[in-house]
C-alpha cells in the first residue's frame, strides 16, 4: 500500500494509488494548510488515511488547543464527507527534546501531551483509531537523543519506531 503524505510536522497519509507527497510550502506546515490541501487526496478515495498535524501549529503560533481540535474537525469533516469509506487513523504528537535549548521548544511536550489528551478523546467520540505514538517515542516525557538530531526532527530510529507504531494499520 503506497501512502501519500502532506507534510511538515503535519503529517496526513492517505493510501493506496497515489505516490508519496511532501507538501513544503509554508501554510501546509499547519492544519490549515492540511485544509488547503487534502482535496487532491480526497479525490483519490484512498482506502486509509493517517494523520498527524498540530505541532507546528502549538510551536510557532498562539492558537490554543481547542481552536486547533476545531480546526482538525474540519479537516476530518471534509475527509468524511468527500470519502466516508476511507479508514482515518489518527497519530498522536511526538514528543519533543527541550534540552536542546530551542526557546520556540521550551514548555511544549506539556501542551502537546495535553493535545494528544484532546487528539484521543475526539478520536474515540468520532469512532476513529487513535495510535497513540508518544508513549512508544518518549523517555521521561521528553525524546530521547537517539531519535532526534535537533529535538523534533527524527533520525532513523525515530522513524523505525513510528513505523512498528503504525505498522498494525497498514493492511
Amino acid at each position: 500500500m503506497s501512502l501519500p503524505m502532506i507534510s511538515g510536522s503535519s503529517t496526513l497519509a492517505a493510501a493506496p494509488h497515489a505516490a508519496a507527497r511532501q507538501i513544503r510550502d509554508k501554510m501546509s506546515f499547519f492544519i490549515s494548510g492540511m485544509i488547503n490541501r487534502v482535496q487532491p487526496i480526497v479525490d483519490g478515495r484512498p482506502k486509509a488515511i493517517f494523520i498527524m498535524g498540530g505541532a507546528n501549529d502549538l510551536l510557532f503560533s498562539k492558537i490554543s488547543n481547542e481552536k486547533l481540535l476545531q480546526q482538525y474537525e474540519r479537516l476530518l469533516d471534509i475527509i468524511a464527507r468527500e470519502t466516508p469509506r476511507t479508514k482515518v487513523y489518527i497519530q498522536s504528537l511526538l514528543p519533543l527534546n527541550e534540552a536542546h535549548n530551542e526557546t520556540f521548544m521550551k514548555g511544549k511536550n506539556a501542551r502537546f501531551a495535553e493535545f494528544n489528551a484532546l487528539l484521543r478523546a475526539m478520536a474515540e467520540r468520532r469512532g476513529l483509531t487513535f495510535i497513540d505514538i508518544w508513549s512508544a517515542m518518549q523517555r521521561n516525557g521528553e525524546l530521547p537523543e537517539e531519535y532526534t538530531f535537533d529535538g523534533i526532527h527524527l533520525k532513523a530510529a525515530g522513524y523505525a519506531v513510528w513505523i512498528e507504531k503504525i505498522r498494525p494499520y497498514v493492511k
